[in-house]
């Protein structure tokens, strides 16, 4: 059983949300890091719309963001 950080159980925010996984869709917290230089064409895990989703980057655009692709949406 997981409780998550950001995703809520109802609308009003008030209490997150507990699932039952198996562990193969389990991962650990990644280490921050400063110095990752991503280019068109990587594949990368993306947090977007309240949970990660893996893609692959489609276009770099301003201030360091990037067009992420992902496969199932």
């Amino acid at each position: 059983m997981i409780e998550y950080d950001t995703l809520m159980e109802d609308d009003k925010g008030t209490k997150p949300l507990k699932e039952a996984l198996k562990r193969h869709q389990l991962r650990p917290i990644l280490p921050t890091e400063t110095n990752r230089e991503f280019k068109f064409g990587d594949e990368v895990d993306a947090y977007h719309n309240d949970g990660w989703w893996e893609g692959y980057i489609t276009e770099e655009l301003k201030d360091g963001r990037f067009a992420v692709y992902f496969r199932v949406s």
